[in-house]
């Protein structure tokens, strides 16, 4: 299994999702955390910004070049 390191954009299947399809997120956990734990933080990703108003949404401007 390849480790997974903060930054990393990955898709799967998660819970509470409207849709049954893949989804991207983006792994926000460290190095540190997955070497004490084995499960993964991540954050999800959306096209639909209109809605991403509150203070913790983040719009990332790198996204092409992230393979999004």
């Amino acid at each position: 299994m390849t480790a997974l390191r903060a930054g990393d954009v990955v898709t799967g299947y998660f819970t509470g999702s409207v849709e049954d399809k893949a989804r991207p997120a983006i792994v926000v956990s460290s190095v540190v955390y997955h070497a004490h734990r084995a499960d993964v933080v991540v954050c999800f990703l959306t096209t639909q910004v209109a809605g991403a108003n509150a203070p913790t949404d983040y719009a990332r401007a790198d996204w092409k070049p992230a393979g999004l």
